[in-house]
């Protein structure tokens, strides 16, 4: 809200506190209500005259008769039995409608002190579906990186984009903004990139909840949210081979150690097991024989 003295009377204290009230934004086709409050401190009003882009469409002088006056300007659609000497209701609002609209207070003779009071209004369409988010995955492991994009469809002016984190909002080192430029049309699709490392303290229970907020003043608010989960590792049985020792220096055994007789019960001379060993039976035979003949070589 401003305030542009026009003229001043020297100790006129007429018209303190001129205020403009505008909302900050109205939905295309709705109303929209403008509130110029005054305080004429005891002066006759003579008219207040209201203007946007400094172009008149309505006046209200209480001695005539009717007392209001409309004056044709596009987009600008005065509804006469709301409007009065403070408020001033547009009707059906266009994106055109929006700009600059000041009110102007005149008091009557003997000072006709004149002040006026300016501010903006903005006519937005809001968008038809909420936000859209895209790229994210299922499924993260730890120390991936998680990428997603969050758009808001067609709206005049953009849409604000926010994105949550288990509804903490992110710090804006983690975003990527894309300028949004009007379609032919002139509407407008912003864009707003995510990029998170994924770490364990971002799950809770197991999940990490993803929010996109779209909005557009006070009059729309919209959110999507997508889920993702952790991935858990998966556990691989491992064999571990056995260990193969060899020893150095190590000889292989003696089949039969030389210093004990073996007696194999083969009866096959060409048995290499057996080799030229006698039987036992035959040692029985021959061995008095042997014994007898040494003691004649004696």
């Amino acid at each position: 809200m401003f305030l542009r003295p026009c003229l001043f009377v020297p100790g006129s204290l007429a018209l303190r506190d001129v205020k403009l009230t505008i909302p900050a934004a109205v939905e295309r086709g709705k109303q929209a209500k403008l509130h110029c409050n005054y305080d004429m401190e005891g002066e006759p009003l003579y008219a207040v005259k209201w203007y946007k882009s400094d172009r008149e469409f309505f006046r209200y002088t209480p001695l005539d008769s009717p007392p209001y006056k409309q004056f044709v300007t596009p987009y600008v659609n005065v509804v006469r039995n709301l409007s009065n000497g403070s408020f001033v209701v547009l009707d059906n609002v266009a994106i055109e409608t929006s700009g600059k609209y000041s009110c102007e207070i005149s008091a009557d003779a003997p000072s006709f002190f004149t002040i006026d009071a300016f501010g903006l209004l903005q006519v937005v369409e809001v968008p038809k579906e909420g936000p859209i988010i895209k790229g994210l995955k299922s499924r993260y492991r730890l120390n991936d990186t998680l990428k997603a994009e969050c758009t808001s469809i067609k709206s005049p002016p953009a849409a604000n984009l926010t994105w949550f984190v288990n509804d903490f909002q992110v710090d804006p080192v983690h975003l990527r903004r894309n300028r949004a430029h009007p379609s032919p049309d002139g509407f407008y699709s912003p864009r707003l990139g995510l990029r998170l490392l994924i770490t364990k303290q971002l799950f809770v229970n197991g999940r990490l909840r993803i929010r996109c907020l779209a909005s557009m003043h006070d009059i729309y608010t919209k959110s999507s949210e997508v889920s993702v989960e952790i991935e858990k590792p998966k556990f691989r049985y491992k064999t571990t081979p056995m260990p193969i020792f060899q020893w150095e220096d190590a000889q292989p055994a003696e089949r039969y150690p030389h210093t004990t007789l073996v007696f194999a019960p083969s009866t096959n001379n060409n048995d290499p097991d057996t080799g030229s060993s006698l039987h036992p039976k035959l040692l029985l035979v021959y061995f008095p024989m042997l014994l007898a003949i040494s003691c004649v070589f004696r």
